[in-house]
């Protein structure tokens, strides 16, 4: 690539060249030539009017051949003057002329009365032909030998600039064939032109999306197998028991049963919790967005709530606008994205805790809160909560902690209905955890 780009540019800046030079010595041939008819004219017309008055002072040609030797001398012309009967009075070599004079201009002189008085002939001198000559050959050498300098340097800056260009690109060919074998921790240099810069650095970015995304999904195969690993083999276990009789009495196998029950329920959660998220990454709404009733939408979620709440000791109160406006959105996926709050804030609030929701609109918005008085978030994990399977203590059981994808639902319904969400948590226990959520009106 970098050959046929080097071959390409040459070509280019030599055709370039030829038709520079090509019309810039045609031109300054002609404005040279042009130059030469004006400076001819110019002292030919002062030969005629010379010769003229010659003639009127003496009304003869009597004396002509000294006076045009000078004004040849002067003038660098070779002239030649014949009389009213074609007869050679004078000339710069004598008159002895055969035939018909050389000359590149030819005058006819006549008195003031516009009587004929004669030809006068006029050329160019050898010598003052071979100075222009020469002149007009060191313009040519000199058009000819900045053509090479610049093509001089043409070839250096364009080595130089397909170097620049064919290296960057070459250099993301080959990452492309790595992130193409499944290697998508690549990274190219992002120099060079501004347009390859601007390209390598859209490659990085894409090979680092290409990595999250591939992290994310074998984070997740690895996620949902270890949740559902525990599970199933509980299951299994108490299955085996039963089946084997190892679990006979009446009060084992009631609390098999109960304890079946929980790990079918917590794996029903988790695959419709992975379905929503499925959903909310599809774009995909299981209802059509509706004018949605927020205040109704609360109740409800504290309703649910109350009773978690109560369980956990922890004291649940809510502060709702009286003039709350309604939203377009999914009801079922919002009640979802404040239950997930208030259930998150429930779960690590001790007893003695409190929990508040709140709901108030502003003049483009409908801002919704929960805070919590609970163990709080680290501010290192703030930019990772939301993502899926994310714990913040990694030791936490599954009961207790969650499968880690309560917050992710949340953030997914908060873009669905085109808001934001942000978590303010100093990460000291007793300080909580507060997030805030703006959808508009």
């Amino acid at each position: 690539m970098t050959r046929r780009f080097l071959l390409s540019y040459l070509f280019l800046i030599g055709l370039t060249l030829f038709i520079f030079g090509l019309t810039t010595t045609t031109a300054i041939q002609r404005s040279f030539e042009s130059f030469q008819e004006a400076h001819t004219a110019v002292h030919t017309h002062l030969l005629v009017d010379l010769l003229e008055n010659h003639y009127q002072q003496t009304e003869s040609w009597a004396g002509v051949q000294a006076e045009i030797v000078n004004l040849s001398l002067l003038s660098g012309f070779v002239i030649t003057l014949k009389d009213r009967n074609g007869i050679v009075v004078g000339g710069t070599f004598g008159t002895a002329v055969v035939g018909e004079p050389p000359a590149d201009l030819i005058f006819k002189l006549a008195d003031a009365q516009h009587r004929p008085l004669g030809t006068l002939y006029v050329d160019r001198a050898n010598e003052l032909q071979a100075v222009d000559d020469q002149f007009a050959a060191e313009v040519s050498q000199g058009v000819v030998a900045g053509a090479a300098v610049v093509l001089g340097l043409a070839v250096v800056l364009a080595v130089v600039l397909a170097h620049s260009i064919n290296y960057p690109i070459r250099q993301m060919g080959q990452a492309a064939a790595e992130i193409a074998r499944g290697h998508y921790a690549v990274q190219v240099q992002a120099d060079g032109p501004a347009e390859i810069g601007t390209l390598g650095r859209a490659f990085n970015q894409m090979a680092a999306s290409l990595h999250h995304v591939e992290q994310t999904r074998r984070d997740l195969v690895q996620n949902v197998s270890h949740d559902l690993r525990t599970p199933l083999t509980t299951l299994r276990g108490y299955l085996e028991g039963l089946q084997t009789g190892k679990i006979a009495d009446r009060r084992a196998a009631e609390h098999a049963f109960a304890a079946m029950e929980a790990e079918v329920s917590y794996l029903l959660g988790l695959v419709n919790s992975l379905s929503t998220v499925a959903a909310l990454d599809a774009a995909v709404d299981t209802v059509l967005p509706t004018t949605v009733d927020m205040a109704a939408v609360l109740q409800r979620v504290q309703s649910r709530a109350q009773q978690l709440a109560q369980a956990q000791g922890v004291a649940l109160t809510t502060t709702i606008a009286a003039d709350l406006p309604p939203v377009q959105g999914n009801a079922m996926q919002l009640e979802q994205m404040m239950f997930n709050l208030v259930e998150n804030g429930v779960r690590h609030t001790a007893a003695g805790g409190s929990i508040h929701l709140g709901a108030q609109a502003t003049a483009a918005h409908l801002h919704l809160s929960v805070a919590d008085t609970g163990e709080g978030i680290p501010p290192a994990h703030h930019p990772f909560v939301f993502e899926r399977f994310y714990r913040v203590d990694s030791a936490r059981s599954r009961h207790s902690g969650g499968a880690g994808l309560g917050l992710a639902i949340v953030q997914g319904v908060v873009q669905a209905h085109g808001g934001r969400i942000a978590l303010t948590s100093s990460g000291r226990a007793g300080e909580g955890a507060r997030f805030d959520i703006w959808l508009p009106r």
